[in-house]
């Protein structure tokens, strides 16, 4: 049974919550989390968020013209009971046609910011969790395409001789590197001297789900590591 000073904290955040946008909600979902999550993953929940308007950044002399609005922001202006199925049915059959994969990846989102809603003790019930996870929500949600392209074993050799010609010794290295690793282009790209252990022979590695990972160095690895290190 809720005493009278609980039930009065819940009539106070029910009936702020008729005028309070999810916007101010899903930024105390950040600031609870964000300890918790990878530089990539934080700046992804801001992206998806983002107000529409201001300068991109400028590329040489160019600008590359307005921001356009995160696939979350016109959501995140409603009310926390304004968001019904219905609504999000219409809205993931509008982004979809736009731009499907930041689609997909927004929907995640809000299904952990709709969980952590329904898991807190002051906002707990005021949005119904089926609005994201209703299966007549979930069929709409676009599938990540699967890729088909991929390198041949009879395509290795030109592929290792052309890398090995490139002009840049940094990215043909790079390139390499994220052959024989296995790793992600920013890894390799944020990659730190201090994360490599020569003696050892094994490398550490920022990773955006587990937070670091370790990779063997193989002999390959290694004169590439080395001639690296000469290099820069």
């Amino acid at each position: 049974m809720l005493t009278i000073q609980a039930e009065g904290a819940k009539a106070k955040v029910e009936h702020e919550a008729q005028t309070k946008p999810l916007s101010s909600y899903y930024l105390e979902y950040i600031a609870a989390n964000r300890v918790h999550w990878q530089e990539r993953h934080l700046a992804d929940h801001f992206a998806f968020a983002q107000a529409p308007g201001g300068d991109l950044k400028r590329r040489g002399k160019t600008k590359t013209g307005k921001k356009v609005a995160g696939p979350l922001h016109e959501l995140l202006q409603l009310g926390p009971k304004s968001l019904t199925r219905s609504w999000v049915k219409d809205w993931i059959v509008r982004e979809r046609e736009e731009r499907p994969t930041r689609l997909a990846a927004s929907i995640r989102v809000l299904r952990s910011f709709v969980r952590w809603m329904n898991e807190s003790e002051v906002y707990h019930g005021l949005i119904d969790p089926l609005v994201v996870q209703a299966r007549e929500v979930s069929r709409l949600v676009p599938k990540p395409g699967v890729r088909s392209e991929c390198l041949e074993k009879g395509q290795l050799k030109a592929w290792v001789r052309a890398v090995m010609e490139l002009d840049s010794v940094l990215a043909s290295r790079a390139l390499l590197l994220l052959f024989l690793t296995g790793a992600r282009m920013r890894e390799v790209l944020t990659l730190r001297w201090d994360c490599i252990d020569l003696r050892w022979n094994v490398m550490t590695i920022k990773d955006k789900a587990e937070g670091t990972r370790r990779i063997p160095i193989t002999g390959m690895v290694r004169d590439l590591l080395l001639e690296l290190k000469q290099i820069n």
